[in-house]
């Protein structure tokens, strides 16, 4: 039987709601080859899809508030699968269903709210990032240093745990805050005044 603890902290609570999507994911198909999805990129998926009920698009009303859905986008090969896809069937985010739209070149974003940006693209980063730059799009990627080229959240593991970096800069940029939970989570604050 599993009980709370009484002091648990934010964090805590924030890794332990991870872990338990994880675990509800189950086995994955991959989406080539029909090879099973790594627990690695079912984690990340997870937190991919839960990152949009810690953002909130506070100049771009319309963007997000102004549509029934919110659009995860998959830019270049998805590494995640159908789990994304599974997530969004089950559980709507902050009342609003999720779309997942995957294997997109990034000219093909202009709708979405967020994206990642697969590592089957790390060549094309720098323009992929420049096309995005003036989108209110949070885009996230496992690209080592990602948040530090521009990009507005980076993905890496660390030992046995999927840590991530932000860029604030990118955040004030684009329009976007997250939440303070999710701030204080992250490995590495990058242009944080």
């Amino acid at each position: 039987m599993i009980t709370s603890a009484p002091n648990c902290t934010g964090k805590l609570r924030l890794r332990l709601l991870f872990l338990a999507m994880l675990a509800l994911l189950g086995p994955l198909e991959g989406a080539t080859q029909n090879r099973p999805v790594s627990r690695e990129y079912q984690l990340k998926a997870a937190i991919l899809y839960k990152f949009v009920g810690f953002i909130e698009w506070e100049n771009n009303e319309s963007q997000v508030d102004g549509k029934p859905d919110i659009e995860i986008c998959i830019i270049g090969t998805s590494p995640f699968g159908s789990a994304l896809e599974r997530m969004a069937s089950l559980e709507p985010i902050q009342t609003k269903h999720i779309i997942v739209r995957t294997s997109l070149r990034a000219e093909e974003a202009g709708s979405c709210d967020l994206a990642f940006i697969s590592s089957s693209e790390a060549a094309n980063l720098p323009r992929i990032l420049a096309e995005m730059a003036p989108r209110p799009c949070v885009t996230v990627s496992d690209i080592p240093r990602f948040a530090e080229l521009g990009g507005t959240i980076e993905l890496f593991r660390e030992g046995q745990f999927i840590r991530f970096n932000i860029n604030t800069s990118q955040m004030r940029e684009k329009g976007v805050r997250l939440s303070s939970q999710l701030l204080a989570l992250a490995k590495q604050v990058i242009g944080n005044e």
